[in-house]
């Protein structure tokens, strides 16, 4: 089954413009995801910055020294005022000389082993409420696949949203995930590399800074029947609520309106 949908994405994208239109984007980087590189002409490194609950950097480049990487990496943190917990590097590999050269600057990045058991996810908001995530009823593999199934929470539930970005895009609706066995277990990046003729850096960053961004306190989402969130509006600043029978009837039935045809014909309902 897809991972992450396409509509997901599209939608936040419209969420996106519609804050842009109103002025209301912030600007303040609240988390940092890095996937490190150590070539110059092979795969390329990522930095994707949050700015609460919106992505607004996306940035893939080549990296030819990933030690070089991690004093950036401290640099432009520190400008940013991030807290170092707040800096998700991919530690495998390469990405080690990133992690090491952070701690050696005294700025100990959140070191991600995707490979490491899930983490139990209980961080709260500084009043004490529960923020947007909460414990997850589902079992997962490892942290990689817990990383990628709050990233799938967070676009359907409408949490998150930000420019359009098609490298971005098809990397995070490329992987498939199984929970047939009652452990949700992401697809293999080595397969999905093999699947797009390259390594979807721009998605496993943008995962780990979803991961490690600080998450502001958000009301639940009112649910529909089946479970689908109807996700955030930013218009009103509260969760879009559920239609009532009453309100699609008179939608239906045009009610409230001047125009010569209200109610002639059945028009579809917007659900936001």
């Amino acid at each position: 089954d897809a991972l992450i949908r396409l509509e997901g994405l599209m939608a936040a994208a419209q969420r996106y413009e519609i804050r842009r239109a109103m002025g209301t984007l912030p600007t303040q980087v609240t988390g940092r995801g890095v996937d490190v590189a150590n070539s110059e002409h092979g795969d390329r490194a990522c930095i994707v910055d949050f700015a609460d609950n919106g992505w607004v950097r996306v940035e893939a480049f080549q990296c030819p020294d990933a030690n070089v990487l991690g004093s950036r990496i401290v640099k432009e943190s520190k400008r940013d005022g991030l807290s170092p917990h707040r800096v998700g590097v991919d530690a495998i590999g390469v990405g080690a000389g990133t992690v090491n050269e952070a701690r050696r600057q005294q700025f100990p990045v959140a070191a991600i082993y995707a490979g490491n058991p899930p983490e139990r996810m209980i961080e709260k908001a500084p009043d004490g409420q529960l923020v947007e995530w909460g414990p997850d009823v589902n079992q997962h593999k490892n942290l990689r696949s817990q990383m990628y199934w709050q990233a799938r929470d967070d676009l359907r539930t409408g949490v998150v949203d930000g420019p359009q970005d098609s490298e971005l895009w098809e990397e995070l609706i490329a992987p498939t995930f199984d929970d047939t066995s009652k452990v949700v277990v992401i697809e293999s990046k080595l397969d999905i590399k093999e699947r797009l003729g390259r390594s979807p850096d721009k998605a496993d960053a943008w995962v780990m800074a979803n991961w490690v961004r600080a998450r502001k306190f958000v009301p639940p989402p009112v649910e529909q029947e089946q479970g689908k969130s109807l996700g955030y509006d930013y218009q009103k600043q509260q969760p879009r609520e559920r239609e009532t029978g009453e309100s699609l009837m008179s939608a239906w039935l045009g009610e409230g309106q001047s125009t010569p045809t209200a109610g002639r014909y059945r028009r579809p309902v917007r659900r936001g």
